[in-house]
């Protein structure tokens, strides 16, 4: 369920499952979003189709099944998802792979953004360029949140007003005292001094209590003027995975052993931002995604056939390669921080390769 980074590998091996007489079925809403080049598609550096793959073609190809749709419900005891369009999906074995969505601001939400789901990021882009130049005022772009993903979409919505976007000022607004607060100072100083030299205006300590059409509310001080929003508030697990009965953590996690399966339940795994191993989420960047996918493949099939299953082992320090938006990388590695083009550089071919091989339809 679900077509993100930690079921990529999966999916492009459902040859192997069919080879050993299992059949693989994949529920998605639909292809699969790459977020690493989520900020180069707001700034036109990728197309979309360079950032997206048809997980359900992939699948099929191999000789899997594809269900397009939204699951309103996972009935873990009678062993079958329930859709939005009521069709039913059994399974003997379930591995959830469902992300995570950015919490809705106060207020109205529709000139508001969220980060997530990525695709949104690509309308949103075509949205600042349709207006020819000379026939419509300048979209004024605040983007809410300073951590990775905030920093990265500040500096795309300036990449995109140097490429042309109809894009007056861009602003970032934090509530935290500075950007990236959860890394070291020096990281915070160099995503701030490459967003100011495109011209980023940085509101610190100002916290969003609301929002209506043209203007954010902080809780304190004179409101923001705002014709589009970006929301990178941080992201939290969809409600469905504590709706299903299944232990969750507090965030709505769906919690899961050191192997990516339920304690509660042996035939359902998880990997990805939505699963919290020991019940303690993992920090929701991509590279965990990633790195969990082998493993939930080899467990998936090891479960399907009664063998061992093998345990996933976290990093404790993960390497991070921020885009911003200027040509150059902010990259970071416990507390290592570095900007440079040679970054910039190293992160689009590490994200275009990921690519290439999560495309790569693989046999048995």
């Amino acid at each position: 369920m679900g077509s993100g980074h930690a079921h990529l590998f999966s999916i492009a091996r459902a040859g192997t499952f069919a080879s050993r007489g299992h059949h693989l079925t994949l529920v998605a809403p639909g292809p699969f979003h790459y977020s690493g080049m989520g900020p180069g598609l707001l700034s036109g550096e990728y197309r979309a189709d360079e950032g997206s793959i048809d997980t359900g073609a992939l699948v099929q190809a191999r000789g899997g099944t594809y269900v397009r749709g939204s699951v309103r419900r996972v009935d873990a005891a009678r062993r079958r998802l329930v859709l939005d369009d009521g069709s039913i999906v059994p399974f003997d074995l379930l591995s959830l792979n469902v992300g995570s969505a950015v919490p809705a601001l106060p207020g109205r939400h529709d000139f508001v953004v969220p980060a997530k789901p990525v695709e949104g990021l690509a309308r949103l882009r075509e949205r600042l360029l349709a207006a020819p130049p000379g026939t419509a005022p300048l979209h004024r772009v605040v983007v809410v949140g300073g951590g990775a993903a905030g920093c990265e979409l500040a500096g795309a919505a300036a990449a995109l007003r140097r490429r042309g976007g109809r894009i007056g000022e861009v602003s970032l607004v934090t509530a935290g005292p500075r950007l990236l607060d959860s890394h070291p100072p020096r990281a915070g100083r160099l995503a701030a001094s490459a967003l100011a030299e495109q011209g980023v205006r940085l509101v610190t300590g100002v916290r969003i209590a609301g929002s209506a059409p043209g203007v954010l509310r902080p809780a304190r001080g004179e409101p923001l003027p705002a014709d589009v929003v970006i929301a990178a508030t941080g992201v939290a697990p969809p409600p469905l995975l504590r709706e299903s009965g299944l232990a969750t953590a507090e965030d709505g996690a769906l919690v899961v052993d050191e192997c990516l399966r339920s304690p509660q339940d042996p035939a359902i795994f998880g990997g990805g931002d939505a699963v919290a191993p020991g019940g303690r989420p993992l920090a929701r960047v991509g590279v965990h995604a990633v790195r969990q996918a082998p493993v939930l493949f080899h467990n998936l099939l090891a479960a399907a056939e009664g063998r061992p299953l093998r345990p996933y082992r976290p990093q404790r320090r993960y390497l991070l390669i921020l885009n911003l938006g200027d040509g150059t990388g902010l990259l970071l590695r416990g507390r290592w921080a570095v900007r440079a083009r040679w970054a910039r550089v190293l992160k689009d071919r590490i994200d275009r390769r990921f690519m290439s091989r999560s495309r790569q339809a693989r046999g048995p």
